[in-house]
């Protein structure tokens, strides 16, 4: 079966840079989640999951998918560890009240990793399957893997997949301490779907894969992006590459598709989201053939191949 992107929902981070709590960051200007997703949907949950709440809307609205046809729609929300922010927030107040099990009952659901998958399903009257994928930077390309295999067994007719971040203090904080350079926040979420079912195709995914190599080296991402390509069985030469990692990933890249034109960055480090906001990227872009390459320090290893799609058949 081939799988085609036929809607995208983008909260990109500003180019800005702002004073955070505990540095400089880039946030999504202008973003009001009350005014997106009203005060009920968006009064108890967590920056990252109002992000990818308006993602995951803006993607069904830009695949024409209407309300009477979500019962088999399904989602799958990367992320690194859900929100830092209601993690700390609900274990600060457990010592802030008189009693620890008075913290606010409201809050119990920022604890946890599905929350922003759960509350986009609600709100929008996904039924399909509801999937959360930790995987810390590849977390965007490891939803649209989880995507394109649930479709492909035939689990429902088509999934919103994607993966946000959010700026917070805590979130912040953390991004310092294990990652450096500017925290940055955003989301993007893609309408997934079988080509012959799609009404706006925007692209083909042609080949992801998603792995844990025992050493990212220059070698090993050269050696995944060869076999990406080949499964994708390109007609045309790749024309634009998105990568982050550090100097192997540009090594590897380099060694495979030396002269290929790499695209603009999301501004600031997404983490779980720049995998997605780099697909969106190529996708406003719309250069096809593309690649995007994403690594994690933890040593998971993710590449993806867009190409044009088909005309249905």
């Amino acid at each position: 079966m081939r799988v085609v992107i036929s809607g995208a929902g983008v909260l990109a981070p500003s180019p800005a840079v702002e004073d955070g709590i505990a540095g400089a960051v880039h946030v999504v200007p202008g973003f009001d989640p009350e005014s997106e997703l009203g005060a009920r949907s968006s009064r108890y949950v967590h920056r990252s999951a109002q992000l990818a709440m308006v993602a995951c809307g803006r993607a069904l609205d830009d695949a024409g998918i209407p309300e009477e046809a979500r019962e088999r729609v399904g989602i799958t929300v990367g992320t690194t560890s859900g929100s830092v922010t209601g993690v700390v927030d609900f274990g600060s107040g457990s010592f802030a009240q008189k009693r620890a099990y008075l913290v606010a009952a409201a809050q119990t659901p920022n604890v946890v990793l599905n929350v922003a998958a759960a509350a986009s399903a609600i709100k929008f009257g996904l039924r399909g399957p509801n999937t959360t994928i930790a995987a810390g930077a590849v977390a965007g390309l490891a939803a649209l893997r989880h995507a394109v295999i649930a479709l492909r067994a035939g689990h429902a007719d088509a999934i919103v997949a994607g993966a946000a971040e959010e700026v917070s203090g805590p979130s912040t904080r953390v991004a310092a301490a294990t990652r450096g350079g500017p925290h940055s926040e955003g989301a993007a979420m893609f309408l997934l779907e079988p080509a012959t079912a799609a009404r706006t195709p925007r692209a083909e995914i042609a080949a992801i894969t998603v792995a844990s190599p025992a050493d990212c080296t220059s070698e090993t991402v050269a050696d995944a992006l060869r076999q990406a390509l080949h499964t994708a069985g390109l007609a045309d030469p790749v024309r634009v590459v998105a990568h982050r990692g550090g100097a192997e990933v540009a090594a590897g890249v380099a060694e495979v598709l030396p002269d290929v034109v790499r695209i603009e960055e999301p501004a600031g480090d997404c983490h779980s989201a720049h995998a997605a906001l780099q697909i969106a990227a190529v996708l406003a872009d719309g250069r096809l053939p593309a690649v995007i390459v994403a690594t994690d320090p933890e040593g998971t290893l993710g590449v993806a191949v867009l190409t044009a799609p088909e005309e249905k058949k």
